[in-house]
């Protein structure tokens, strides 16, 4: 009982608390300064991805660019045929004919026209958005 009041007058039992209390305030602070410390790798991170896909998309295209040739300028040509013989005269029912004989293609086929198209040109923008679906007028929703 005497060591009691000793200490009471003393002050070691309120020593005690306040080195109780400073360090729940230090682990306080460590934890949120984790927590920051991991929004902050989390975001780097994304930075990170978001530079390595635009460097990807800059070398896929370069490559793109790169290997264009004759196939391009076929595809161009064969685009632009029905627009030249709308406007030769008699050939007109002739281009509409043909679209006529497209739409009955199988809509496999009309896709695979499309998804070339676009695959020759490089466009890459509508990734995963059904695109093909949205031109042939059957898009998914």
């Amino acid at each position: 009982m005497l060591s009691k009041l000793i200490s009471v007058i003393t002050g070691a039992p309120i020593e005690k608390a306040i080195e109780f209390i400073q360090a729940r305030q230090e682990a306080k602070q460590k934890l949120k300064l984790a927590k920051i410390q991991g929004q902050i790798a989390k975001e780097e991170a994304k930075a990170k991805y978001a530079d390595k896909r635009a460097e990807e998309t800059h070398t896929w295209e370069m490559a793109h660019i790169a290997n264009s040739g004759w196939k391009d300028e076929f595809v161009l040509l064969v685009i632009y045929i029905p627009v030249i013989m709308g406007f030769v005269p008699g050939m007109e029912e002739t281009a509409l004919a043909g679209f006529a004989v497209m739409a009955k293609m199988p809509i496999w086929y009309q896709a695979l026209l499309v998804t070339v198209s676009l695959a020759i040109y490089g466009v890459r923008a509508y990734q995963g958005k059904n695109i093909v679906g949205r031109i042939l007028g059957k898009d998914e929703k």
